[in-house]
């Protein structure tokens, strides 16, 4: 049995055909061009960065820390490990997967303050 489909039926099923496709075209665009999901035995460690007093491994998931632009690294210190003062002139977000993170400001190491 056939049925027929009056025009304001058709068209209102051509808008949100319309709707769904730009919100589905506009989600691509906003997505990151590149994602992953990276597994312990997967991630590369190397030494450094230079910036650090040797025994600092680092791992980069996701862009090119010496270039513009959003960059994901992996550091890996051993216990005790002191970071000397340094500063960072974009924006960073550091999480603490394993131990103790202790964080200073200033232009001098100073374990009292």
């Amino acid at each position: 049995m056939r049925k027929n489909v009056s025009f304001a039926d058709a068209l209102m099923i051509l808008c949100w055909l319309v709707l769904f496709t730009a919100v589905a075209a506009q989600s691509q665009q906003s997505a990151p061009a590149d994602h992953g999901i990276f597994t312990p035995a997967a991630i590369q460690w190397k030494d450094g960065p230079a910036a650090l007093p040797y025994g600092a491994k680092s791992a980069v998931l996701e862009g090119d820390p010496a270039k513009e632009g959003p960059f994901t690294m992996r550091l890996s210190l051993p216990a005790g490990f002191k970071v000397p003062p340094h500063s960072h002139p974009n924006i960073e977000h550091v999480t603490v997967i394993s131990g103790t993170f202790n964080l200073g400001m200033g232009d001098k190491f100073g374990k009292a303050a």
